[in-house]
């Protein structure tokens, strides 16, 4: 095998692992936003509280609180 072949196979692997790492990490943020949504729905913790809980950023529960109350 050649130099070229190796970084090929090598480029393959690391593309194939960012990709499945990176769907990984969206489908966590989902889950996270989902459960933001439905604490904020319940009214009964604060939006820093949800942020800190799920690890989310203050500004994207802000968001979605807004979201809801537009919704409704």
């Amino acid at each position: 095998m050649c130099l070229t072949e190796i970084d090929e196979e090598e480029a393959k692997r690391i593309w194939h692992k960012d990709g499945f790492t990176e769907g990984k990490n969206e489908g966590r943020s989902e889950k996270a936003e989902e459960a933001a949504i439905n604490f904020l729905k319940l009214n009964k913790l604060s939006p820093e509280d949800i942020a800190l809980a799920l690890d989310l950023p203050l500004k994207k529960v802000h968001e979605l609180k807004k979201k809801i109350s537009v919704q409704a």
